[in-house]
Parts: C-alpha cells; sequence; structure tokens
C-alpha cells in the first residue's frame, strides 16, 4: 500500500525527511517493494515547469482525510530516483487541479485500454467491480447451472483515479466505452 498507511506520521517532517532521503538512488521496483503503489505516477505533471523531459514524477500523500501534511513528491530519471521532496501547497494544488481537469475533459468515449494508457493505472485496488450479468433462461434449473455469473475479467467497468485532496475522479465503461465521468469527494 502507500507510505501513507503508516499514518501521518510517516509524513511528519522528521520521519518525511528521512523518507526522501532514503529514496533517492532507489530504483522504482525497490521504491514499490518497500512502500507500494504511489497515489500517482505518470510522467511528468502538465502544471508543475520544473521538469525536464525523460523525467517521470511520482506522488505518495498521506492517507489520513483532510491532512495538513504534504505529499512527497519522487522524480525519476532512467528508473531511478534523483529527487525526492515534499510538494509546496501550491504544487499540490496546481496538481490537483491539473490532474482532475486531465481526466475529466479527456477520458469520454476512451477504451479501458485507451484510459490506462492516457491516464496511467489507478492507484492500489482502484480497479472496481467488474461487470457481472446474469445468463438469462426461462426457467432457471440451479442443477442445471442456470444464473452462471459471466465476469469478464479484463473489462472494469470502474476506473477511479485518486487526483489528490481527498478527491477521486471516476470513469465508468459500458459495451467498452467510458460513458460517464465523476468527480467524488471523500468527506469525513
Amino acid at each position: 500500500m502507500y507510505i501513507a498507511t503508516l499514518g501521518d506520521e510517516a509524513f511528519e517532517p522528521a520521519a518525511r525527511d528521512k523518507f526522501c532521503a532514503k529514496a533517492v538512488g532507489m530504483q522504482k521496483s525497490q521504491l514499490q517493494k518497500w512502500v507500494g503503489q504511489p497515489m500517482y505516477r505518470g510522467g511528468t505533471v502538465g502544471a508543475w515547469s520544473d521538469q525536464r523531459a525523460g523525467q517521470d514524477i511520482w506522488i505518495y500523500e498521506s492517507s489520513t482525510p483532510h491532512s495538513n501534511l504534504h505529499p512527497v513528491r519522487l522524480t525519476f530519471e532512467n528508473n531511478r530516483c534523483v529527487n525526492a521532496k515534499p510538494c509546496s501547497s501550491a504544487e499540490y494544488g496546481a496538481f490537483h487541479e491539473w490532474r482532475t481537469q486531465q481526466i475529466l475533459l479527456g477520458g469520454m468515449g476512451m477504451t479501458v485500454d485507451q484510459a490506462l494508457a492516457t491516464f496511467g493505472p489507478p492507484g492500489d485496488n482502484r480497479v472496481l467491480k467488474p461487470k457481472i450479468a446474469l445468463r438469462p433462461v426461462a426457467k432457471p434449473d440451479w442443477d442445471r447451472g442456470d444464473f452462471v455469473l459471466d465476469m469478464p475479467p479484463s473489462q472494469p467497468a470502474y476506473l477511479l483515479y485518486d487526483v489528490g485532496m481527498d478527491d477521486l475522479v471516476g470513469l465508468e465503461f459500458e459495451h467498452g466505452k467510458c460513458v460517464r465521468i465523476g468527480q467524488l469527494h471523500a468527506f469525513h
């Protein structure tokens, strides 16, 4: 899971600084093995101007709702972390707005594969609810196997993207295409 599953204490300044120092120099696979999937991983962030071509940005954030602790921003080059630092409030706000608009304005009509290629994979356990359909029969016979659940394993009905600040953007798919997009906010 996220480093944030350790709670806010993982994002207190001293612990956060130790995390940043240890992360620099690690390969992506080492980092994922150590702390799990980031909230965001996917190339550069369009709202930030201090990136170079070929860099890959990852963001880890606190799992505590409405936390005042800033997320950690990791910069990778050639599969290795070259910089790790807390996001400023301005950076995090710009990321949130950019990521939300990127998905809200770009996802409609996409296939699951197109959404994954464009927006990257959702965070851990964010591929939800495969479509479940009952096979219709006139006279059901349980012994014969009627009402077998048909679950297409590779086509989720929803992809939920964490865009930060307790917000999610969900894409709903029907017949292989995104037909609805919505923004969700967690109230606690």
